[in-house]
Parts: C-alpha cells; structure tokens; sequence
C-alpha cells in the first residue's frame, strides 16, 4: 500500500490525503494540428507508457508508427503507443487538420517533499 497523495497547484504541493493502493496519475495536452501538403514530421518517443490519441477533420493522414502504415481519412481516429517512433505523413494536395491528444503518466514521487 502507498499513500494517495493530493496536488495542490496554487502552492505545488503535494500532501498526503489516505492510505490507498498505489494510483497512476496522467497529464494530458491537446493540439489543433495542420500538417501542409506533401509534407511530414517524425515525433520520437514521447517516454514510456505515453500514448496518443489523433482524430483527424480534413484530409488523408498517413501515420507510420511500430513499423505499420495507417491511413486516416476524415473522421477517423486512432490510438496508439506514443513511446515509439511515429511520423505524421500527408502525401495529398489538401492540407490535413486534425486534433492530437497525449497522455503522459507522472510519479508523484518526483514531487514529493
């Protein structure tokens, strides 16, 4: 057993609220993302047991990632392990927009006093 922790982000402490089995915290982004026609960009490993979620609104994605191609069209959505390697790939004439979401898990004993 460890002790579930509260974060208090006005004065970034962390106190320690009850004894509970030990709890994976995650921090999030989201990104409003337009990748230009006949372009690309490789992300590398974001870290360990870090994964990303795209949705994808206009254009045709192409994403390499654990050496497997997907391709994305408008609508779609994937998920997938971000510690990888992956590259966002549009080989169309029309710009792709899409929304990026990552997952991180933290340890909180890196912020523990």
């Amino acid at each position: 057993m460890s002790s579930l922790f509260a974060f208090d982000e006005a004065s970034a402490k962390v106190s320690s609220v009850k004894s509970a089995p030990t709890v994976k915290f995650l921090i999030s982004e989201l990104f409003r993302v337009e990748l230009d026609t006949a372009s690309s960009y490789t992300s590398n490993s974001h870290g360990e047991d870090e994964y990303e979620y795209i949705l994808v609104f206009d254009g045709e994605l192409t994403l390499e990632t654990d050496n497997k191609t997907y391709v994305l069209s408008p609508g779609d959505s994937i998920s997938f392990d971000a510690s990888k390697t992956h590259t966002y790939i549009n080989n169309s004439n029309e710009m792709i927009r899409m929304t990026i979401l990552n997952y991180y898990p933290i340890n909180l004993k890196h912020y523990l006093p």
